[in-house]
């Protein structure tokens, strides 16, 4: 019988892992200089930054109630919001974005929403992002390509979306693997949504719309990592972000680290240090970005809050 590890454990490796990778990269710098960088940022950009953060989640929302919508059932665009801004919330206390998405299927369920309507939405509505950001990165690689010429950062820039092409196409594709397949108990957790994904794709209107929302999504959060660049006084471009940002996204929803902390800042050093950005600057960026992060995530708690103390005065 093969040791499960407990989640307080879990969560204690993730943490570890990100105050290692923080600690490695951060102290090389200047720390003072590092700081007075960061407050000198332009408030006028910071602001920006903040409200164009901050509606991110209204797409999600958006994109959540279609998939409930074809799923045979209705949600409202208000409790999805408030739903979402919670799951944001708890994604920076939990483990990656793994934590929030389940405490999204957990506040579906107490909505209304059956079990398996809850959990599978929430999985699918990932994929549909997850297919839009594969898209974004798609995009952004040919601009690589124009501006590094290194053999090996080709291959890692395509071998990473290969991956995740071939990933999300296996998922697809589960319900018509041989029966012998389908007993894996993994298999069968996961392959009523290939039937499902499929259905959503296969409808144009329904399509369309979850994957330009999700790549409103993802433009969103290459618009504040730009206005951060002109806050600190950079020289990043949009089309910069374009090529770094997504890839460093993905890598920050690998269930490895706490609410990203270490990861992102690795691959802003890694990708922007490509296009010849300093170490410093990028930590800076990428520093910012995760307190930025933070400070528009916590009102999720706020809404948490309210929301359970309402269901507890109205039980019924």
């Amino acid at each position: 019988m093969s040791a499960k590890i407990s989640p307080a454990l879990q969560f204690l490796i993730k943490a570890a892992a990100s105050a290692s990778l923080v600690y490695f990269l951060f102290r090389p710098q200047d720390l003072g200089a590092l700081l007075a960088q960061m407050w000198a940022v332009d408030p006028f950009y910071l602001g920006l930054a903040a409200v164009v953060y901050a509606l991110v989640c209204i797409p999600s929302a958006v994109r959540w109630t279609i998939v409930v919508a074809a799923m045979g059932h209705r949600f409202a665009f208000r409790k999805a919001l408030q739903i979402v801004l919670i799951g944001y919330f708890f994604n920076l206390t939990l483990i990656s974005s793994i934590g929030g998405d389940s405490v999204r299927m957990w506040e579906a369920h107490r909505a209304g929403l059956p079990t398996e309507v809850a959990v599978k939405s929430v999985i699918i509505e990932r994929l549909l992002q997850a297919i839009a950001h594969l898209l974004l990165v798609l995009i952004g690689i040919p601009f690589l390509f124009y501006r590094q010429t290194g053999t090996s950062i080709e291959v890692i820039a395509v071998f990473i979306l290969a991956t995740s092409v071939m990933g999300i196409a296996g998922i697809l594709l589960l319900d018509r693997l041989p029966l012998a397949f389908q007993q894996f108990r993994l298999v069968k957790l996961v392959i009523g949504l290939s039937g499902d994904i499929r259905g959503i794709l296969a409808t144009p209107r329904r399509a369309v719309s979850t994957v330009a929302l999700g790549l409103i999504n993802q433009i969103g959060t290459l618009a504040v990592v730009s206005l951060l660049a002109l806050g600190l006084h950079l020289p990043i471009s949009f089309l910069d972000c374009l090529i770094v940002v997504p890839v460093a996204t993905l890598a920050m929803a690998l269930p490895i680290s706490i609410a990203g902390w270490g990861v992102r800042e690795s691959a802003f050093v890694f990708g922007f240090g490509l296009l010849l950005l300093p170490a410093q600057d990028a930590l800076a960026l990428s520093a910012l970005f995760g307190i930025l992060t933070m400070a528009v995530r916590l009102p999720g708690a706020l809404v948490w809050l309210l929301t359970s103390r309402a269901r507890g005065s109205n039980p019924h």
